[in-house]
């Protein structure tokens, strides 16, 4: 249970640094985009398991996959700042 608190911590932190390192950003989306994707089948199969109210299972799910898709823009975002990087440096002196 611990390293699931230290991963919710390090994973938003590394979004967070989106700011100062889009790479960064990048690896943060990923990562949130995998925990969420993960945390929406482990709840998922317990929930069938404990034959849980359909409605229950449709928010958890509905919260997993918004915060999935979220992440997927955070790391398009940290993209589009990559390349506005690369293209707006000025060429090298040779």
């Amino acid at each position: 249970m611990a390293g699931i608190w230290v991963v919710l911590v390090i994973i938003p932190g590394l979004l967070l640094l989106h700011f100062k390192s889009p790479k960064t950003g990048v690896i943060g989306g990923i990562a949130t985009f995998l925990f969420f994707l993960i945390s929406g089948i482990v709840i998922l199969s317990s929930d069938l398991q404990v034959n849980a109210v359909w409605q229950l299972i449709y928010l958890h799910l509905v919260k997993d996959i918004l915060l999935m898709f979220a992440s997927i823009v955070l790391i398009g975002e940290s993209l589009k700042e990559i390349v506005r990087d690369k293209l707006t440096q000025p060429f090298p002196k040779a």
